[in-house]
């Protein structure tokens, strides 16, 4: 059975990674924020768990700098945000047609 949470420890030693340098990614990407239990102890989901794998293969294999891979994540939300605005415009297209479509057929049966 899969874990749920996983403590910043177990996600140190999967990774082969420093505790401070799981904090350090943490507090340099937002989305790898975890949850706390009531005592304060942090707990990663195994979605984050897979970022930081990604994080880690970015810095490690491809020799990216957390500076340009918080870039390039901003990039690629900004992508994402037109890619949502698109979607509008041509849905904004296709209501205007389908209107004007209506209102000829609504012409054609008086």
């Amino acid at each position: 059975m899969e874990k749920l949470y996983y403590s910043i420890n177990e996600i140190a030693e999967l990774l082969n990674e420093a505790v401070h340098t799981i904090r350090y990614w943490e507090q340099q990407f937002p989305f790898l924020k975890p949850k706390r239990t009531k005592t304060g102890s942090k707990l990663y989901t195994k979605e984050q768990f897979n970022k930081m794998q990604v994080i880690q293969k970015e810095i490690q294999i491809n020799n990216m700098a957390v500076a340009g891979l918080k870039k390039k994540v901003k990039n690629q939300n900004k992508l994402t945000d037109k890619q949502i605005i698109l979607s509008k415009d041509e849905f904004m297209e296709m209501l205007c047609l389908f209107r004007s479509m209506s209102e000829v057929l609504i012409q054609e049966e008086d």
